[in-house]
């Protein structure tokens, strides 16, 4: 095995004891992932009989790839490496992943951005690894900056110089907005200073423009201390249920407040941070405080229940806080309380209160001395095997059907098994059905099948109580449906035993039946039966493998194979009548004849070209003319002119036949 794969080793002899070593499990199977060649050996025992076997497992160790860490991508490439020697290789990537997945050398270039993988496989060990090669904005803004003045009564100074990397172009233009009302902007403004007259936090933000236009934005948040005297709005507060705070920035002669206002004091009712500057005549100082505002406190005894009986703790929650409980419970003042309920309903309250936030929950106890006991659901078991049924309750007292007091019993036969359960009072009981399962009989798939494809094959292991089934195809029902020609097994197991059948199944093409002409009659290949047709149409009786044709048109025939259970059609065989008349080894006849004026130009295939085609009175005047006769039957229509005798000439190359016809 390759260093980190599992392997499981199964010594058989299901039902036995096992001793494995190393490691001394004592079950059936054992999966083992070691780090170096280990052998492995078991020891079964089975009906006073004891057997052992061993099994080496040879531990290759895998190679060891890293492509690093993910990375920006600007332009260019970025040669990667899978660092291991002498392996096999293959590459992959989102990126232009047709040539990559012909990449196999030890390295390869990233020429984008996307995600770059690659599998290496040496001495039958494969690992992988995947870097992502990000793409990198064509600017990305950045500065940094230097300040001066805090603690003191002001200037307050901050120096800021750009610094934002590039991948296309150069930086055009800089915006700077210092976030009191000051901005400055123009291609030669990479470092600045400015000065604050109030103290306090104030954003200072960038927009950087490169020489294509492109713009990219960010911004910092820088900090003065202001000296002399102190703000204090007090310490981070809740309000909750709609309460509102007043806040008092004391003695100044000027006041700056976040939310604009320029009073002393200001009432807040929201969440957030707030703060001002105040100006005394001589310096500034600055205060804030962060208020959160909440609908009230959650207070939560849990979820309603059924008790047996006992004592609970109940838990208010909300550490800090002041408590009254309802009078069920002394009314104390704690966050928990210990109580036990009465047979019945039993209601417990507490008021919560932290600050000015208010909160309450009610919990409702039902004592019932009845104890819910599950053996589980009625189920079936092999013959000879035990299920060990489980009451529950550890420390109760027990009695099943037959008096055994332990709080397990082992189940081997067919029956019903009940237990009644008493613990401190608390009482319950259940009942299970257990039915016995034999081992599976003979499985029987059948004859070997031959048939024609279409047909419908299952194939049926039979009914076996409580059975799984396992088909070479890998299906695990009991049928099977088979749509290709194979060799198809099962194996049927069921309490330890399994039992098998394999059947072979061929599915044959019908082979196309062929029509052949022997004077005016038609012939087909052997079939069990025969269905002839004319244009496409069901022809009446005609279920012979020979046919006599009424006319000309395109004849065909459809035949079944009673064995294989499939049937065929032929191709379409085009016929016409026996005739003295021929052009080119081409059959000419003129149908009905005698006719009342429409008649049809019949030839027995298609001319090599156009045949040209004259229709003559009986005293030589022509009457009718078609220079492009392509197609086997062509119209010769003579209702407008007078009954009597006419000849109708055609001619192919050199070749001339001349036939007569009459209409009546």
């Amino acid at each position: 095995i390759c260093s980190g794969d599992p392997v499981t080793l199964d010594a058989g002899n299901v039902g036995a004891t096992y001793s494995w070593s190393p490691g001394g499990a004592t079950t059936q199977t054992i999966t083992v992932n070691p780090t170096s060649n280990t052998t492995y050996t078991v020891v079964v025992t089975q009906g006073g009989c004891s057997a052992s076997g061993s099994k080496t497992i040879t531990v290759t160790p895998k190679p060891v790839v890293n492509l690093g860490a993910d990375m920006d991508f600007c332009a260019g490439f970025v040669t990667l490496d899978a660092g291991v020697a002498g392996a096999n290789y293959q590459w992959g990537s989102t990126y232009m992943p047709g040539f990559y997945a012909t990449e196999t050398d030890q390295t390869t270039d990233a020429m984008g951005p996307g995600t770059y993988w690659v599998k290496v496989n040496k001495n039958g060990c494969t690992v992988s690894d995947t870097i992502v090669l990000n793409k990198k904005k064509a600017i990305t803004a950045s500065f940094t900056f230097t300040q001066t003045g805090s603690g003191s009564c002001g200037p307050y100074s901050v120096n800021v110089t750009e610094n934002a990397t590039i991948c296309s172009g150069s930086v055009k233009e800089h915006y700077w907005d210092f976030g009191d009302g000051t901005i400055v902007s123009g291609a030669y403004t990479k470092s600045l200073s400015h000065n604050y007259i109030v103290p306090g936090d104030h954003i200072i933000k960038l927009i950087v423009t490169n020489t294509s236009g492109i713009k990219d934005t960010t911004e910092k948040t820088v900090s003065f201390v202001g000296s002399g005297f102190a703000i204090n709005l007090g310490n981070d507060t809740t309000l909750c249920g709609g309460a509102s705070l007043t806040l008092d920035a004391g003695i100044g002669s000027s006041y700056a407040w976040s939310t604009g206002k320029t009073s002393r004091t200001i009432i807040v009712n929201q969440s957030g941070e707030y703060s001002v500057a105040v100006y005394n005549g001589t310096c500034y100082a600055t205060g804030k405080i962060k208020v959160t505002a909440t609908a009230g406190l959650s207070v939560n005894l849990g979820n309603d229940s059924t008790i047996c009986g006992g004592s609970l703790v109940l838990d208010a929650g909300n550490s800090g806080a002041t408590y009254l409980w309802s009078a069920n419970t002394g009314n104390a003042t704690s966050q928990t309380v210990t109580v036990t309920p009465q047979n019945g309903v039993n209601i417990y309250t507490v008021n919560v209160q932290k600050g000015t936030c208010q909160g309450k929950d009610t919990l409702m106890i039902t004592v019932n001395n009845a104890i819910p006991v599950n053996l589980g659901n009625d189920t079936a078991i092999c013959t000879g095997a035990s299920l060990v049924l489980d009451a529950g309750y550890p420390g109760a007292t027990y009695t099943w059907q037959d008096g055994t007091s332990t709080q397990t019993y082992p189940a081997s036969t067919a029956g019903k098994y009940k237990v009644m359960v008493n613990k401190n009072g608390c009482k319950g009981e259940d009942e299970i059905n257990i039915t016995l399962l034999s081992t599976p009989t003979g499985v029987d798939l059948g004859e070997d099948i031959n048939k024609c494809f279409g047909n419908n094959i299952i194939l049926d292991a039979g009914e076996q109580q409580n059975a799984t089934y396992l088909w070479s195809t890998g299906e695990t029902t009991r049928t099977l449906d088979v749509s290709l020609s194979g060799i198809y097994s099962v194996a049927v197991s069921a309490c330890g035993v399994t039992k098998a059948d394999t059947i072979s199944v061929t599915l044959s093409k019908l082979s196309t039946p062929v029509i052949t002409q022997s004077g005016l009659e038609l012939i087909c290949t052997d079939a069990d039966s025969y269905q002839w047709y004319k244009d496409g149409i069901f022809i009446p009786g005609a279920t012979f493998k020979t046919y006599k044709p009424k006319g000309y048109g395109t004849y065909s025939v459809m035949v079944t194979n009673s064995t294989l259970g499939c049937s065929g059609k032929s191709d379409d065989y085009w016929f016409t009548p026996d005739g003295k008349y021929y052009l080119d080894g081409i059959r000419v006849i003129a149908t009905p004849n005698p006719s009342y004026g429409l008649s049809k130009l019949v030839l027995s295939k298609l001319p090599p070209k156009p045949i040209q085609v004259k229709v003559y009175d009986r005293i030589g005047r022509m009457v009718l003319m078609n220079s492009n006769v392509v197609n086997k039957v062509t119209d010769l229509n003579l209702l407008s002119f007078a009954k009597g005798l006419y000849f109708v000439e055609c001619i192919l190359d050199n070749q001339k036949v001349i036939i007569p016809i009459v209409t009546q």
